[in-house]
Order: C-alpha cells, then sequence, then structure tokens
C-alpha cells in the first residue's frame, strides 16, 4: 500500500517536527518557507499540503494559489494560530483550518478526512 505524500510547510521547525512525528506513517516533505515549498511542488507530486497561514517573506495563501494553479484538487489544510479571515473564494480553496496548538487527534482528524476527498486512506 503506498503511503500517502504530504508536504507540511510552517516557518516554525518545532512544528515540522512535530508534524513529521505524527505523521511518521506517511511519506513526508517539510518546507520552512512558501519559496522552498514552491521549489518542492515543482519537482514532485503530493496528495495533500498541511501550510501555515502567516510565514516570513510569503503566506500559506499564497501557496494555496500556486498549488492550485497546477492541481486544482490538491487538498489543503491550513494550520494557524491566528484567526484565519479568509475570503469566500479562499475558503473554497481551503479543505479545512486547524487552529494552534493542537493535539494530534485533531490533525490526524483533518488529515484523514481531507485525503479521504481523493480516495487515500491514512
Amino acid at each position: 500500500m503506498t503511503r500517502p505524500r504530504l508536504l507540511l510547510v510552517d516557518d516554525e521547525a518545532e512544528i515540522l517536527e512535530l508534524l513529521t512525528m505524527i505523521f511518521a506513517d506517511c511519506d513526508v516533505h517539510t518546507a520552512l518557507n512558501v519559496e522552498c515549498a514552491k521549489t518542492i511542488l515543482r519537482a514532485q507530486t503530493f496528495d495533500l499540503i498541511v501550510t501555515d497561514l502567516k510565514m516570513p517573506g510569503g503566506s500559506g495563501l499564497g501557496l494555496i494559489e500556486f498549488s492550485k494553479q497546477y492541481w486544482p484538487a490538491l487538498p489543503v489544510i491550513i494550520i494557524t494560530g491566528h484567526d484565519p479571515a479568509l475570503s469566500p473564494d479562499e475558503a473554497l480553496k481551503v479543505h479545512s483550518c486547524v487552529r494552534k496548538p493542537f493535539g494530534k487527534a485533531v490533525i490526524r482528524k483533518a488529515v484523514a478526512q481531507a485525503l479521504a476527498t481523493t480516495g487515500i486512506n491514512l
């Protein structure tokens, strides 16, 4: 069975380490900023993106816009410590938002639900 391929994007290395541990049963790739994530997305395909909303040098929304140009059906989950305050157009491009700090069960449920929309089981 193929493991789900996740791209995790956050400017906090501790969050990426936590997410990598939570999703040890997946094929996980990480990026500390939007530009690095775009470079990875140009070279590889993924089943899901989990991205922070606010990061220095670029926002998660910019990453979502980029990814939707090439992979419109790719599910995206936003993780944020802020009120996401998404416009209706932006909200349509996001599967769900998870507030920081989050527990393992909450983030795994959100990822499982998003992957299920593409026929992939976590």
